[in-house]
């Protein structure tokens, strides 16, 4: 069963080649396109990975992270990486995210790929493959 990528970054539209490469990995994309959409996505979906920029909406964005523990994982989530126009090390400080699942824009793409690729490779279970039936494929 291929594992999910819930992207919330209604700044950046990301490529079809970028989409294309993550199914070439095994990795569905949905996308979220507010707060609302995203926390409906998280409950129903039950994401592997998430992407995340937190410039969207700070205070809700806030009180997800709070409510997803240090690094995704009370909802089963394998990775949360955030991104956004401030750097790296920016966001690491502003948000209290380890550095190496923050990815400033312009999103370096290949390191993105190459931690999705080992964390595949680690071959952790997440909750949706065990606990809840196919997922469908929109919003």
């Amino acid at each position: 069963m291929s594992r999910l990528l819930l992207i919330y970054d209604p700044a950046k539209n990301y490529t079809e080649n970028f989409e294309h490469r993550l199914r070439t990995l095994g990795i569905d994309v949905c996308r979220a396109h507010n707060s609302v959409e995203c926390l409906h996505a998280l409950l129903h979906r039950a994401p592997d990975f998430l992407l995340l920029a937190p410039e969207n909406d700070s205070l809700a964005f806030e009180r997800l992270l709070k409510m997803l523990g240090p690094r995704g994982e009370a909802l089963g989530v394998s990775r949360l990486f955030l991104t956004g126009t401030d750097s790296d090390r920016q966001l690491s400080d502003r948000w209290g995210w380890p550095l190496e699942l923050c990815l400033g824009r312009p999103l370096d793409e290949a390191r993105f790929f190459d931690l999705l690729g080992a964390e595949m490779e680690m071959g952790h279970e997440s909750r949706s493959s065990v606990n809840t039936p196919r997922r469908e494929r929109t919003i």
